[in-house]
């Protein structure tokens, strides 16, 4: 049997406004309200992916919605996808708590040294990262982060969505809870 997963977009807002951006495609998922979250919650999925927008724009929702995944489904994988601006170790720490279970980040640009030791301390500290990296971005200084650090690293090419066919998608109204 395969696996079976469910990518659900808690916002449409982002802090930036990339051209590539898979989320400005219509209809890109079914809209549902606050008790349709519950629903996902109670389903057996085995992984949840939580993007948006930029989830972490709303992290008191991201927070209540995890834990509801967690309550009804201590097995689900449950991962953030995220451009990493808004992640501190702080805010890493509360989603570890709430049980997430990795990050999916996907920088649009080369990480600082700043956010290299953050990506570090998260990852060795708290939870598994995998950088989602655009193929211009890849070079043997990035390759060689990642791989020193025990990371995951998926190549994506600009405006590639594909894998996103293999999921079932829904997207939080939470204009009427």
């Amino acid at each position: 049997m395969g696996r079976n997963n469910c990518r659900v977009v808690l916002t449409d807002r982002c802090n930036l406004n990339c051209s590539f951006c898979c989320m400005k495609e219509p209809d890109i998922c079914n809209s549902f309200k606050w008790q349709t979250a519950l629903w996902i919650a109670q389903q057996r999925y085995d992984e949840i992916g939580i993007t948006g927008g930029e989830p972490l724009l709303e992290l008191e929702r991201l927070v209540q919605f995890i834990c509801l995944i967690k309550y009804f489904n201590k097995k689900a994988k449950v991962y953030l996808y995220t451009n990493g601006i808004l992640l501190t170790s702080e805010t890493a720490a509360v989603l570890k708590v709430a049980g997430l279970d990795g990050i999916n980040w996907s920088p649009k640009a080369k990480p600082t040294s700043e956010e290299k030791n953050l990506i570090t301390f998260v990852h060795v500290c708290l939870m598994p990262i995998r950088l989602l990296i655009q193929d211009e971005m890849t070079d043997d200084d990035m390759l060689e982060f990642v791989m020193s650090n025990g990371m995951q690293i998926k190549q994506w090419t600009l405006g590639d969505c594909s894998d996103m066919e293999l999921e079932d998608r829904f997207r939080i109204d939470w204009s009427n809870k």
